[in-house]
């Protein structure tokens, strides 16, 4: 006995191996969550996860130490490998290409024309990040002369060339056969291949992100040396303040990779990147709007409220009888009670954009406002409550939840804009995806299953009272602080797809990286 707990607590890896086991409990027993309105079935329901957890743990940190991946991701003597090297930005570029080809001019959502007009118009506006609207859109259009079909084709170019990078990377660090088995899983996402048909800021982000992460890769092992030359200190400067402009939100990446990059680079040396990407943030922000007249986006409170708006429309459509007088006033002022009872489902994107929703009582009302109406809701009806709360935020962390993909498509415009490519190989397309999101999900769909496997490397490999793999905690902990930040500003679960598809095309850069011995540099 006394030896089975010994093998228990070495394949747990002490402290990290009940932290695991917290995290699964909690990710499986948000689920049941859903399945029970008892306290006493949740109660139950939770006990059987923590203890399908204490079986499961010991076995994923077992196959995360595994040394034949470590023998699978180890470095190849020869370093130069030539002949590849072109193939790494050629191959996606080319996957990316197709798409394009076939859906020609590319995928255009609301947005993506509320932008175009914008554009057309002259009249910039800070709604929808007018950094993203500028070069994203008004850029290809103004060195192509107007062609429409620059935009997308723009985007996938850079695109193809932050993959192609970081697959680079992986190169360097690794061998041939992990490089070419990342390339072939990268060319066949589904999400990639339909997500950057789109101009949409969560993809210039995700090019961005992609080189940042690549970076940060290169910066590590090299213990801090890849960032001497000053042509690789200028376009981290560059990609810093590109990143944290393109999107609002984008601070939430940024701002961690820069303390990560404090801990694994000269501290002189990352002050003035930090500086450098701040003049020039500051330069695009003041300097370059005040020029081309860019107003500031209107309050609104909806886009920071979507997660307790979601708790409060959760409580307001199933339990109306629980609401107090504050808070039946409330909600239906914001949409009547018919459109409670049945438009609304599970997520308040779900009415958030409907002509009777007026979101400006959300504004009235403020953050604080909004949040004691949350109050209430979960003092009258808990358990419906926590319910709202795990259906909006699910998608994130559970390993069993997923709201669908997108699907390229132009929606309805005043410019004629139709998509001009071949409606066969598109309905092939649109197969091909269904049958990837059925068959592989896990891999290419399921975030809170990309999530576990991170965690469990982390758990697995490092030490986390070691400075040196906390330096490594560190580097990987941008992707977390942004999606688990993003996840409570959600309006409803569909919008997990397309912000978060960028973490599928990272990670593998993370978990080669905890693969290697930590600490060591090439």
């Amino acid at each position: 006995m006394k030896r089975v707990l010994t093998s228990l607590r070495k394949s747990l890896n002490g402290i990290n191996g009940i932290l695991l086991i917290i995290y699964t409990s909690i990710i499986t027993g948000s689920v049941m969550v859903l399945a029970n309105n008892s306290a006493k079935g949740i109660l139950t329901d939770c006990l059987l996860c923590v203890l399908i957890s204490l079986i499961l743990c010991p076995f994923l940190m077992k196959t995360a130490n595994s040394n034949r991946l470590e023998r699978f991701v180890s470095k190849e003597d020869k370093t130069e490998k030539p002949a590849l090297k072109p193939f790494l930005f050629i191959i996606p570029f080319l996957a990316l290409l197709s798409r394009y080809i076939i859906y020609y001019p590319g995928a255009f959502s609301p947005d993506s024309f509320t932008q175009y007009e914008q554009v057309i118009s002259g009249s910039y506006n800070d709604h929808h990040p007018a950094f993203h609207t500028l070069f994203a859109f008004k850029l290809p259009l103004l060195l192509t002369n107007g062609w429409l079909g620059s935009i997308v084709l723009f985007q996938i170019i850079l695109l193809s060339l932050a993959i192609g990078y970081a697959l680079l990377t992986v190169l360097i660090h690794t061998n041939k056969k992990t490089a070419i088995l990342l390339l072939v899983l990268t060319v066949l996402n589904p999400q990639l291949l339909d997500i950057a048909m789109y101009p949409w800021k969560d993809v210039s982000f995700a090019i961005g992100v992609i080189f940042l992460a690549a970076i940060s890769v290169n910066v590590y092992f090299s213990d801090g040396k890849w960032l001497k030359p000053k042509s690789h200190a200028a376009a981290l400067i560059i990609l810093l303040a590109f990143t944290t402009l393109v999107r609002h939100n984008a601070i939430l990446f940024t701002a961690p990779y820069i303390f990560a990059l404090a801990l694994i680079a000269d501290k002189r040396r990352t002050l003035l990147i930090v500086l450098g990407a701040a003049v020039l943030f500051a330069g695009v922000k003041y300097p370059l709007y005040s020029a081309v007249g860019v107003t500031k986006a209107e309050t609104q409170q909806v886009e920071m409220m979507g997660l307790p708006m979601s708790v409060i429309g959760e409580v307001v459509s199933r339990a109306p009888e629980k609401l107090d007088e504050e808070t039946k006033e409330f909600a239906y002022k914001t949409a009547p009670e018919e459109m409670w009872k049945s438009t609304y489902n599970r997520g308040y994107n779900s009415i958030k954009l409907e002509k009777e929703t007026n979101n400006n009582v959300i504004n009235e009302y403020g953050v604080r406002g909004v949040l004691h109406i949350m109050a209430n809701c979960i003092r009258t009806a808990p358990i419906i409550s926590l319910q709202g709360f795990i259906i909006n935020t699910l998608p994130v962390y559970s390993v069993m939840k997923n709201k669908g993909y997108e699907v390229p498509k132009i929606g309805k415009n005043d410019y004629g804009i139709t998509m001009k490519g071949n409606p066969k190989l598109q309905e092939l397309c649109l197969n091909y995806t269904k049958i990837m999101y059925r068959v592989f999900p896990l891999v290419y769909y399921y975030l809170g299953a990309l999530h576990l496997v991170v965690i469990t490397f982390i758990l697995a490999k490092l030490k986390l009272n070691r400075f040196r793999d906390l330096k490594l905690l560190f580097l990987i902990l941008p992707m977390f602080a942004y999606n688990f930040a993003t996840m409570l500003l959600l309006t409803g679960p569909g919008d997990a797809t397309r912000f978060f598809f960028y973490s599928f095309l990272i990670a593998p850069l993370y978990l080669i990286t905890l693969i290697k011995k930590p600490g060591r540099v090439n």
